[in-house]
């Protein structure tokens, strides 16, 4: 094999690659890339066992076809470092060449680099940036312990839902029309990768993978188990609220993390929220306050009613929220939802035990 490349188009390559790599202490081969070269097109492929991904790069000078698989922390590195606008690349039977502002020699690995089999059954392309988007809107829900396994994906229907049980996202974004997926937080990083404007997203409900594919880049993996008992909490949406204003995400996020450094484990973490007609008071104590005024004058009488949550999972809802002005609906005993057109976002309240 021998190719020379442009080295920042290198360094862009091996950055989003390296994210698909496994740590390589268990099986040595995880922590390698395989570099491929194929009729001008250089190939980088990384996997975990569980993920693949795999990089193309089209060659702009004159190439020989073959294959290499090289320690992936050192050619990241190497190439992190390299300041010289090209590097070279040619192997023997033991070693890849490199010549960047230095020559440098990598031991090959001889064992053979894994692959994967993939039928399609059903494709669609979607827009790149909707779909990252909608993994970053939902994460703010998704659950962060293996309690409820299927609670750790992403699952796509007629809308993205993530909940842990105590926070809850429903976002206006699908995939398939007769279709859901459980797509696990793993998969959907790599996903976060991708760079071109569209995808394919492909599927095989039978087997449960699923494949990204794009001009340069493709992304494989399955599904999570337990898609068929993900919870229904649709009908969380048809909860009629009595009461809601409109909060500048901003200015709410900056009084939340002020009042945060006021709350411990100790106290749940929690804050009193105490709705007036022109604002919301938030505190910790009778102490501690933040004065939050509505974006737009509030029609309702002020009624005083007073709600406890937690901060944190109220922060990371706020702070996914794609709108900077969003509506909060309250009123009930045990949950208030946050949200606007496309994203609804519920949050169970602290009871008084709590």
């Amino acid at each position: 094999m021998k190719f020379t490349v442009n080295t920042v188009q290198l360094q862009l390559a091996l950055s989003k690659v390296q994210k698909g790599a496994g740590n390589g202490k268990i099986i040595p081969i995880t922590s390698c890339f395989n570099f491929e070269v194929n009729g001008g097109t250089l190939t980088i492929t990384a996997t975990n066992l569980n993920h693949f991904i795999i990089y193309k790069l089209k060659l702009d000078t004159e190439s020989e076809d073959g294959s290499a698989i090289i320690n992936g922390e050192t050619i990241v590195k190497l190439v992190s470092k390299t300041t010289k606008d090209k590097i070279s690349f040619t192997t023997d039977d033991n070693s890849i060449h490199i010549k960047g502002n230095g020559n440098y020699s990598i031991p090959l690995m001889t064992e053979k680099f894994p692959t994967f089999e993939f039928e399609e059954k059903i494709k669609k392309e979607v827009n790149t940036l909707n779909l990252q988007n909608a993994f970053k809107i939902n994460k703010s829900a998704i659950a962060i312990d293996m309690t409820t396994p299927c609670l750790t994906g992403y699952f796509i229907n007629d809308k993205c839902i993530t909940t842990d049980g105590v926070k809850m996202c429903l976002n206006d974004y699908k995939v398939f029309d007769n279709n859901s997926l459980l797509i696990p937080q793993s998969l959907a990083e790599l996903v976060g990768a991708l760079d071109d404007e569209m995808v394919d997203i492909s599927s095989n409900p039978d087997d449960g993978k699923l494949l990204f594919n794009t001009s340069n880049m493709i992304i494989f993996g399955n599904e999570l188990d337990g898609k068929d008992t993900y919870p229904d909490i649709s009908h969380l949406l048809t909860i009629e609220f009595p009461e809601v204003c409109q909060i500048d995400k901003t200015v709410l996020l900056n009084a939340l993390d002020r009042l945060a450094i006021f709350t411990n484990e100790l106290n749940g973490y929690a804050i009193n929220i105490l709705f007036k007609e022109d604002r919301l008071e938030i505190s910790t104590n009778k102490s501690n306050i933040e004065i939050v005024p509505y974006a737009s004058n509030k029609a309702n009488e002020d009624n005083g009613f007073t709600i406890s949550v937690s901060i944190t999972p109220l922060m990371n809802l706020v702070g996914s929220l794609p709108s900077n002005v969003f509506n909060l609906y309250y009123g009930q005993d045990t949950l208030i939802k946050l949200g606007d057109d496309k994203v609804s976002e519920i949050l169970a309240l602290l009871s008084e035990e709590e």
